[in-house]
């Protein structure tokens, strides 16, 4: 299955493979939230994505990808 992720994101452009990302994340995120109440850096990374879906700048994209490493 990893493969099909794989494959998926190799042929969409960016603003696709963000939103798969971030409906990804969502479809999972109560479930982390719920064993993990008081962390919140996946749901400041879904967030730091959003913002990158409305306004890709580098400001933005280094954002998310600071939110993500600190998962």
């Amino acid at each position: 299955m990893e493969w099909a992720n794989w494959l998926i994101v190799r042929v969409m452009e960016y603003n696709q493979y963000v939103s798969y990302a971030i409906f990804a994340a969502e479809q999972v995120l109560d479930i982390y939230e719920k064993q993990y109440p008081d962390d919140k850096r996946p749901r400041q990374a879904i967030d730091a994505a959003k913002k990158c879906l409305k306004d890709p700048s580098k400001k933005n994209k280094n954002a998310a990808y600071a939110a993500y490493a600190a998962m």
